[in-house]
């Protein structure tokens, strides 16, 4: 009796787990699907800031040069 209590539960899985596994496929070749972009370019309207010189840097041969002070600090 439990011979065929397992068998049948045993069929039922397999006939369960069997259908689960179906195979999804995608279409082959070209679908014929188009598609269309557009692209505006508009000028720059910004204004753009002046150029700021930039400061001379400190000498590295002489970096105490013009004023430059050693802070102290070690």
């Amino acid at each position: 009796m439990k011979k065929i209590e397992v068998l049948g539960i045993t069929l039922v899985s397999v006939a369960l787990l069997g259908g689960a596994g179906t195979t999804v496929l995608a279409a082959e070749g070209d679908t014929g699907a188009t598609t269309k972009g557009t692209i505006i370019f508009k000028a720059n309207d910004r204004v753009t800031p002046p150029v700021v010189v930039p400061v001379t840097p400190t000498d590295p041969t002489d970096p105490n040069k013009e004023g430059d002070k050693p802070t102290g600090n070690t």
